[in-house]
């Protein structure tokens, strides 16, 4: 199970998790959500629109990346 990285009260959530394609992402942040892969190089950046984004991650690579907003930051497991 990957899960939240800094807790259960968390401003942001990302699921499915795993995924194999379509990731949502919640945040009570206010900004920018950034992915990362593991590498740290940076893969998506958007605003999400009325706390709530989509990613469709189809066609990225199998494997781990962080999802970040504000302080708060999330583990998410792409599969194929």
């Amino acid at each position: 199970i990957v899960k939240t990285v800094s807790g259960n009260n968390s401003a942001l959530s990302a699921y499915p998790n795993p995924t194999q394609g379509l990731l949502h992402i919640r945040t009570s942040n206010t900004g920018t959500i950034k992915i990362y892969s593991m590498t740290g190089e940076l893969l998506y950046s958007g605003e999400p629109k009325n706390s709530i984004l989509d990613i469709d991650m189809t066609l990225w690579s199998a494997g781990l990346y962080l999802v970040r907003s504000g302080n708060e930051s999330s583990k998410v497991l792409k599969t194929e």
